[in-house]
């Protein structure tokens, strides 16, 4: 059992992390929100308020799900505290940011990741190994749509919706689950991206509601990301496609918070499709607990590769205007 500390105690931490948490058997012994009452609500064994020194003085291991500003100071006070921390997505706003995270960790001599759970999906696993296996021959295209509805109670006063605590909207807070799934899949790293913003149909906020990016990586894939805040729940709205010279792979319903989804393989020779099966029980955020204390989760590499093609995209679109 470890004794974990969460620092951000929105629904994500709430809904998702802290039940993985419990159910694998370890603490929850401190939370830490400037909503006190948010911090008490996820029931902590310790201290639960808006003091990170407590927080740090009460746990072995911290989540950071604070709004993204916020990463970089958090990781740090986590480092200087000699406490090993897994940060969410995206890890910093700058490439500058993300690097000093990663040097004070190594400093410290603790263990940092970068939360991208999509990783551990066991449908995105078992995709990962078919394309080492050659399945897909040479994968030359991928394709994501990431996309949901942005909730009610995302209001004026939310930051996702505020450019300076976010970094951007859809595209800050959806693409670089694409970006890094794609290349952990096929064993390669982002090196540059190009965005296309959208602003159709949340209009009363400094944001973008949409876009799509086209991304390159290293060897000779391309694929496109597209995100959106403004898609429907009840449509299909996270597909992952993997497209090689022998044949292709969808997922549908795998990327995101939840166990399950399908996977299916389509064979290049004659088109024939077949399903693949995977553990449809295993909670991402569990396999992603065990993988981060197992010292399995690293990887600072990607992790920077990530954020070093996302800041120019960020800085594009604030320069065109698209978040102010």
């Amino acid at each position: 059992m470890t004794r974990w500390g969460v620092v951000g105690c929105g629904w994500v931490a709430r809904e998702f992390f802290v039940p993985a948490l419990r159910a694998a058997g370890h603490e929850l012994s401190a939370a830490c929100d400037p909503d006190a009452g948010r911090a008490r609500a996820l029931g902590p064994s310790g201290p639960a308020g808006p003091d990170l020194g407590e927080l740090l003085r009460a746990c072995e291991a911290v989540y950071v799900a604070t709004p993204n500003h916020a990463h970089h100071d958090t990781v740090l006070a986590c480092a200087a505290a000699s406490r090993d921390v897994l940060c969410e997505k995206p890890m910093a706003l700058s490439l500058a940011a993300a690097r000093e995270m990663v040097e004070a960790c190594r400093i410290a001599g603790v263990r940092y990741a970068t939360a991208h759970n999509q990783r551990h999906h066991p449908a995105h696993r078992r995709l990962r190994n078919l394309v080492r296996a050659g399945t897909l021959g040479q994968v030359t295209q991928a394709r994501v749509l990431y996309a949901c509805t942005a909730p009610a109670w995302w209001n004026d006063a939310d930051w996702h919706f505020d450019p300076e605590r976010a970094g951007g909207g859809a595209v800050a807070d959806l693409a670089p689950h694409g970006i890094d799934l794609i290349g952990w899949l096929c064993d390669t790293l982002p090196e540059r991206a190009v965005a296309l913003p959208q602003r159709a149909v949340l209009h009363e906020h400094p944001v973008e509601d949409g876009g799509v990016l086209a991304v390159a990586y290293d060897g000779e894939l391309i694929a496109s990301v597209q995100v959106a805040y403004h898609h429907a729940e009840t449509l299909p709205r996270r597909v992952l496609e993997l497209i090689g010279t022998d044949g292709m792979a969808r997922a549908t319903d795998t990327m995101g918070q939840d166990a399950g989804g399908r996977l299916e393989l389509f064979q290049a020779r004659d088109g024939q499709r077949r399903a693949v099966s995977f553990d449809e029980t295993l909670d991402p955020f569990a396999a992603q607990i065990d993988a981060f204390l197992a010292g399995q989760a690293a990887d600072d590499e990607r992790d920077l590769a990530v954020i070093a093609v996302l800041e120019p995209v960020l800085d594009a679109l604030r320069d065109a205007g698209a978040l102010v």
